[in-house]
This record gives structure tokens, sequence and C-alpha cells, in this order.
């Protein structure tokens, strides 16, 4: 039999864990958000799920945002707190429950009207950009957790509402070519022969660059650069900058007739604009740093004369299709101006819109927000003339390669 005072003994830690328990409560139900954060469900024993919004929400992001929460709630409450936490103890439980939680947002957005296909990839976007345990998961398990989470979203998701109807004013600019900046010139060059890519082999330039060429039989490229030995003028110690940030993506290089509309725009939307030029090339620039400091213009030029087999690449892969870099608004604000035709702006990274614009011969850029001091491009889609298409492939850390 148990004493007396053994039972008020235990009666008082009781009332104390009670306590302590209601004040956790209690001040998580009323401390503010991180920054950043859109809401978050915390799953309490007994309790049960106690849920948080941020009041700066919009109305149309509030739906969307609760019915993300409310499918971690339902989580909670079917299988209780104890399990709830071990599942989001590892990376792969946590990849789970995020993406069951995505889908009942992307279900919310498909009954308002949204195309299926920008809501799977909006799903696989804030995966790989809106939760850092992510960040070293390669596209395929991100993909495969989405498909086995929502396999009807998957399988409605077959083509881009874009992909027929969306192109660009004539005179719009085109992807000319993608500049990839890294330490170690060499081996990216191995790395790009070893996935069937013929490169050209560039020169040192007087600057202190050194490049290699991935050229296309359209006139497109990927260019690999780095800086050896003294980066002598502005071009090449900007460089030097971004390689110090780290290996990836440095420039998308966009062309056009003449940079004449380019330059008088960009002046009018104080958008700082430097032109400069290197013999019968032209070029635009912006200041790195900018919200449009990850695209430059060209024109100009001189025809190269290659051997047609330094255009024979794995996948038959026939010139660029379509880029994907950090940007600001203002930089979406420009290319319309030139030309470029907004087929879409979905979904939200990290807590901003994505923005899709055509350019001239059906090609795409796609802006997302910059996640450095330096925006930059991540993705880069070939295209192969084929039908189906490949998730993207980690090029480099901050870098993937897709084909279309």
């Amino acid at each position: 039999m148990t004493s007396r005072p053994g039972r008020v003994r235990w009666l008082r830690v009781a009332i104390v864990v009670a306590v302590i328990s209601g004040a956790l409560l209690a001040t998580a139900a009323r401390a503010p958000l991180p920054q950043g954060w859109d809401g978050v469900t915390l799953c309490y024993p007994v309790v049960g799920p106690v849920q948080r919004l941020s009041p700066e929400l919009t109305d149309s992001a509030r739906l969307r945002i609760k019915a993300h929460e409310d499918e971690h709630a339902s989580d909670c409450s079917r299988r209780g707190s104890l399990p709830y936490f071990v599942e989001l103890a590892t990376a792969r439980g946590r990849l789970r429950a995020e993406a069951r939680a995505n889908c009942a947002e992307a279900r919310q957005q498909l009954a308002l009207g949204r195309n299926p296909y920008v809501e799977f990839e909006r799903l696989i976007d804030d995966l790989r950009y809106g939760h850092p345990w992510f960040k070293r998961f390669p596209d395929s398990v991100l993909r495969g957790a989405v498909r086995d989470a929502c396999p009807d979203l998957a399988a409605a998701a077959t083509e881009p509402p874009w992909a027929s109807h969306c192109s660009a004013r004539p005179g719009a600019p085109r992807l000319d070519h993608v500049i990839l900046a890294v330490r170690d010139l060499d081996s990216l060059a191995a790395q790009f022969r070893a996935l069937g890519f013929r490169l050209k082999d560039g020169r040192p330039h007087p600057n202190g660059l050194l490049n290699k060429h991935i050229k296309f039989r359209d006139g497109t490229e990927i260019e690999l650069m780095t800086v050896r030995g003294e980066a002598t003028d502005r071009m090449a110690r900007e460089y030097q900058a971004l390689i110090a940030e780290g290996d990836g993506g440095a420039y998308v290089a966009l062309r056009l007739a003449s940079l004449d509309s380019v330059e008088a725009v960009a002046t009018r939307l104080n958008l700082g604009p430097r032109r400069s030029s290197a013999g019968p090339w032209q070029f635009l620039s912006f200041e790195p740093r900018s919200p449009l400091g990850a695209v430059f213009f060209v024109a100009g030029g001189a025809p190269a004369v290659d051997p047609d087999s330094i255009f024979v690449h794995a996948d038959s892969a026939k010139g660029l299709f379509a880029a994907r870099v950090e940007g600001g608004p203002e930089l979406g604000t420009l290319l319309e101006a030139l030309g470029a035709t907004t087929c879409d702006r979905y979904g939200v990274v990290a807590g901003h819109p994505m923005h899709t614009l055509a350019l001239e011969g059906r090609q795409q850029l796609v802006l997302i927000p910059p996640t450095g001091q330096f925006p930059r491009p991540v993705v880069v889609t070939l295209y192969t003339g084929r039908k189906a298409e490949r998730a993207p492939m980690l090029i480099l850390p901050s870098f993937a390669l897709s084909y279309r």
C-alpha cells in the first residue's frame, strides 16, 4: 500500500509537470514564429496538435498554408505525439511528412484551378529550397517522395501549361550560353566528358581567365570558366569573387540583335547597365550583387569554324532549352519590356514567387529568389527532342543539369 506522504509526493510531481507543460504550451502558442516561417504545427502529448499561422499571410497564402498545417495536425491526432516525433527525428521521415503536407497544399490549389504540372514542380522546389534538411537529397529522392505521397498529382502532371501555347514576342532575348565558374577547371571538364559531352579547349586570356566550351548545333553553349593567375580587370575579379563564394553557375548570357534597346530600358528603370566590348562582341551587364547580377546580354560576335564532331553529345543534346536563375523582380520586368512573355507565376520557394518567362525560339527562363550574396544560375535544361524529361542531375553542389 502506498503511504499518504508517497501519494502526496507523486501528486506534487504531477502538478509540477502539468504546470511546466502548460507553461511550455502557452509559450509556444504565443511566441512569434521564426523569421521566414509561414506556419507551424506542434504535437503535444494528451493535448494534441497546436497550430500557428503567420498573421502576415495574404488570404490566398493562408488557404495554402492552412491546408499544409492541417495535414500535419491530422498526422499528430491520428498517430499520437510519440510516433509523430519519431518520424520527424530522421531526414527521411521528415521528408515523408513534409511531402504529405505539401500534397494536401497542392490539392487545395488544384481545387482553385491550378495546373497539376505547376503544382508538382512547386512541391519539389519547396522541398529543395525551403527545408535545409533535404538539400543533400538528390532530385530523384525528392520526386519519389512526392510521387509516393500524392500519386494522383504525379499522374496528372504530364506537361507544362506553357509547353504548347506560351511564346515570346518577335525580337525577344534568347539563351546564348550559360557559364559555370569553378576552381578546378580540368576536374569539371572531366566530369562533363564522363557524361558523354565533347569539349573544346579555350585559351588563357590576358585578364587571367581560362575557359572550355560545350557547343551545340543551334549555336548555344555551356562555358566552363576559371581564373588562372592574377585577375587583372573587373570581369576577371568578378569571376574570382563568384568562385570564392563557391563553385557553381556564374551567368546566363542572353542574345539580342542590338544592345541599344536593353540599355535604354535598363537605364529608364534605373538598373545600372554597364556596356563593354571585346573585339566584335558587345556586352551589357549589371553589378554582380544586384537582382540582375546573374545575367548579361550579348550582341555581335564572329562565326566560329568547328568540326561537326564537336556538336555530338550525350543523349543527343541539341542545345539550351531553359535555365533556372536566381534574380529579383526587376529582372522579370526588364525581360518583359524586351519581348519575353510571362508564362506563369507559380508557387512559393522560401516565401517568394517563381516566374517563368518564354524567350525567343520557345526557350524558357525561370526566375527564383537568390540564396547567396551573388544571384546565380542553378539549373540548365538541354533540349534533346525526346518526349520524356529527365530529373535534374547535380553537377556541382549548387548547379544541376537536366534534359528535355
